[in-house]
């Protein structure tokens, strides 16, 4: 269910891996979720080091648009 919301989530869950650290994995998950648009159309999981996002943000200039949730946190999916 989405927050605040009696009904349902009906988007489908999407997970998606960062990749290599040292790579462009961080940068491309970064630029396609930093869009609305994309993050309107599923639930996405991204899988990776929050402190290299964080950098690559801070780097491009992209505003933290996600939240982290713990490795060892029930709501990690």
């Amino acid at each position: 269910m989405k927050r605040g919301s009696s009904h349902p989530d009906q988007r489908p869950t999407i997970g998606i891996t960062m990749g290599d650290p040292a790579g462009i994995g961080p940068e491309v998950v970064l630029k396609a979720i930093s869009q609305s648009s994309v993050r309107q159309q599923a639930n996405l999981r991204i899988y990776g080091s929050n402190a290299v996002f964080i950098e690559a943000a801070d780097r491009l200039q992209i505003p933290v648009c996600w939240q982290r949730v713990s490795s060892d946190s029930p709501r990690r999916m």
